[in-house]
């Protein structure tokens, strides 16, 4: 299978054990300080002067021919190793991506179902009070005047809208309180549902915060090509990981001329924007289990 059948057990747990930085130096644009890293490590643990000549002490033992062959496994392994991880990345997130791609498309073009409340007018209209209006729309219909789906939803909302003008006070004054009163049980709802997270424990925390990455990183890209704007996300709570202290997490996309985003082109990053919001997010948890005010802000 392409990106895995060239490595070893333990080479392929070294290369998993950097997957996340991966799919954050790829999300910030500093590819190329993490494949510099990635390289170095590499020949350090695997020289491949080690897998070509084992019988040679160094370098500088080989011909001219040797090093130009040497070189040229060296690149190869480099190729190899880029493959990998833009392989992991591609299986993994073509799916997804294509998922979320269709969820955000939907979510920008359609109002969520369930959530939109009725106007006074549209309330007025179904209500006795508007017993006149349904009528007229019955007498255009059979008089042949109103024939698409559209034209009736538009002279539905035209007379509605004048008769709801033209009514009394205090017709008006029940209609709005019929409005609210639904807006008050739609955020009921949602009140109520968020009045029963669910439960989960320290290591499930844990292990999403260090799955988060790969998400976010398909999620900013997705809508990066969605709406043509770039995009930062700033999270910070009580971490598992850091012994419940409160923790920051940025994430940006686009890169300016130096290939820098956002958080390194701004100096002071950390003081000026993150640790800003740190502390606000440390607000929201002194009065539960988490008091210590100490801040890890990553990035």
């Amino acid at each position: 299978m392409a990106g895995t059948e060239w490595v070893t057990a333990k080479q392929k747990a070294f290369l998993q054990g950097l997957y996340s930085d991966f799919l954050k130096a790829q999300l910030q644009a500093t590819l190329t300080a993490f494949w510099t890293e990635v390289y170095r490590t590499w020949f350090e643990k695997w020289p491949e002067i080690s897998i070509m000549y084992p019988g040679l002490p160094d370098q500088e033992s080989l011909t001219e021919e040797q090093n130009k062959l040497l070189g040229i496994a060296v690149n190869k392994r480099r190729q190899q190793i880029r493959t990998w991880f833009n392989y992991q990345s591609q299986r993994g997130g073509r799916a997804s991506v294509n998922a979320m791609t269709k969820s955000i498309q939907k979510m920008l073009g359609n109002k969520v179902k369930g959530t939109r409340v009725h106007t006074p007018a549209e309330i007025f209209t179904k209500s006795s009070h508007g017993a006149n209006i349904r009528n007229q729309l019955r007498n255009s219909i059979d008089s042949s005047s109103v024939m698409s789906k559209g034209e009736k939803l538009n002279t539905v909302r035209k007379l509605a809208q004048e008769a709801y003008t033209s009514a009394g006070p205090e017709v008006q004054a029940s209609c709005i309180a019929a409005v609210q009163a639904e807006c008050d049980a739609k955020a009921g709802e949602v009140i109520k549902q968020k009045r029963a997270p669910d439960e989960r424990t320290n290591s499930e925390l844990a292990k999403a915060l260090e799955e988060c990455t790969g998400p976010i990183a398909h999620f900013l890209q997705a809508i990066h090509d969605l709406t043509g704007f770039h995009w930062s996300i700033m999270g910070a709570g009580p971490d598992p990981r850091y012994n419940g202290d409160i923790n920051a997490i940025s994430y940006h996309t686009g890169a300016n001329k130096q290939g820098q985003n956002w958080m390194q082109a701004t100096p002071n990053f950390n003081e000026r924007h993150l640790k800003l919001f740190t502390t606000f997010v440390l607000r929201l948890f002194h009065k539960f289990r988490f008091p210590r005010p100490l801040i890890s802000l990553a990035d």
